[in-house]
């Protein structure tokens, strides 16, 4: 009999939401193992005050809806209500460190979680247990770390089952602290699952303990296919969210510059950068940008495209380029190259882990000048790169057989020591 997992992903591809789409992809083919609950949770804070009003009135129960049953994939949405605080929360970290002189906190941790939250949440995922409102599932995987990795703890506590954690965003997120809490729950979790070498380094930067298990991230090989697309002008194709750390404005200055130095002619397609809402924000900047550029003659712009279309996206190109200041294991990448397309990109992390100069070229981060060179000398000849080779590369790293073992092997141990 298959174990079940219950996967808490940070954002997930419900109610029309593309985001996410790569945990689905993920679950999907892991189902030849597991069995997977999805529960897409929400955490909603309510003043202090308040919350505590509601919980004499019996109005923090937690809820939770059965969305759909997906390919095999029982998905589910839910809600727990935590208080919020204001002040008290940055009062009681200061306080804590004068106190304590520090020695209490470890270095990197910058903020404290009232104990009320944590209580708040116990009996929330409690009452879920006592009312059946799940399926039965043997392990918990939250995804990603620093949103799920405290709830993912919390779970698997009530659950009395395992938990594993990974992490796919910037660490931490741009704007935001570690918690005690999250750093808790990350370093108590039975195994850290490692996207790229790059996310383990951002991890270990915070001061948290892991002991991971590389599993990469993967590509659906059986998506994406080498196909001649017969331009006669190289095509080379960005697919991002318009999001600051995707560095848009390094890929203008980098094309705008190949446009200057380019002997050949050459287009270009700018895709994703509207397709999340949530995430893509003020997309009509970038527009305005590239009708005022120097290339805006030979630019596509496609804000969003499903993924079933990726595909012929990529087909319809010649070489892929990345200019992001950060990323985990880009999954556009991974499927740029699937598709036999060279990688041009900045050092941004899980580039480094496949891409060589039989792949494609990765520059420093901002070095638009050295990025368009690269790109000048595929254009012209200069370097050469097999389809073939580039293919076989990430399928051996990333494909479906390839992070579908990675992945069981992680998860496989993790159940056999909790036994």
């Amino acid at each position: 009999m298959k174990p079940t997992i219950l996967m808490l992903p940070s954002w997930y591809p419900i109610n029309g939401s593309v985001g996410g789409s790569f945990f689905r992809e993920q679950a999907l083919a892991l189902l030849e193992n597991f069995n997977f609950v999805v529960l897409v949770y929400t955490e909603k804070k309510i003043p202090a005050p308040l919350f505590f009003l509601r919980s004499l009135i019996g109005k923090n129960k937690p809820k939770i809806l059965y969305n759909r049953n997906d390919n095999g994939l029982e998905e589910f949405s839910g809600t727990i209500f935590v208080p919020k605080y204001y002040i008290l929360g940055l009062a009681l970290f200061k306080l804590r460190r004068i106190l304590y002189k520090n020695k209490s906190l470890q270095q990197g941790v910058g903020g404290i979680e009232p104990k009320s939250v944590s209580k708040a949440r116990d009996k929330g995922i409690s009452l879920i247990k006592k009312k059946n409102l799940l399926p039965h599932f043997d392990c918990v995987l939250g995804q990603t770390a620093q949103d799920m990795a405290a709830l993912s703890q919390a779970f698997a506590q009530q659950f009395n089952v395992p938990y594993v954690v990974s992490e796919h965003g910037p660490f931490p997120w741009p704007g935001s602290v570690i918690s005690d809490v999250m750093a808790n729950a990350i370093e108590r979790a039975d195994a850290f699952l490692a996207i790229s070498n790059d996310k383990i380094r951002q991890v270990l930067l915070q001061n948290i303990t892991i002991s991971p298990w590389y599993v990469g991230n993967m590509v659906d090989d059986t998506l994406y296919t080498l196909k001649q697309n017969g331009n006669i002008e190289k095509t080379f194709v960005i697919v991002a969210a318009y999001s600051f750390y995707k560095n848009y404005d390094m890929f203008i200055k980098t094309m705008e510059y190949l446009k200057t130095i380019a002997q050949k002619k050459f287009k270009i397609l700018i895709v994703g950068y509207g397709a999340n809402k949530g995430y893509s924000k003020n997309a009509e900047i970038l527009e305005e940008k590239v009708r005022n550029s120097n290339f805006s003659d030979i630019a596509e712009l496609i804000p969003s495209v499903s993924r079933e279309d990726m595909p012929s996206i990529y087909n319809k190109a010649d070489a892929f380029v990345m200019t992001s200041i950060q990323e985990g294991m880009p999954v556009s990448a991974l499927e740029a190259a699937m598709s036999g397309l060279p990688i041009f990109s900045t050092r941004c992390g899980g580039v480094e882990d496949y891409v060589d100069d039989k792949i494609g070229k990765i520059v420093s981060l901002l070095d638009y000048q050295g990025l368009a060179h690269a790109c000048n000398d595929f254009l012209n000849g200069t370097v050469v790169y097999d389809s073939v080779h580039i293919r076989s590369t990430v399928l051996a790293q990333f494909g479906k057989k390839t992070f579908v073992k990675n992945m069981s092997e992680a998860i496989f141990s993790v159940l056999k020591e909790s036994q």
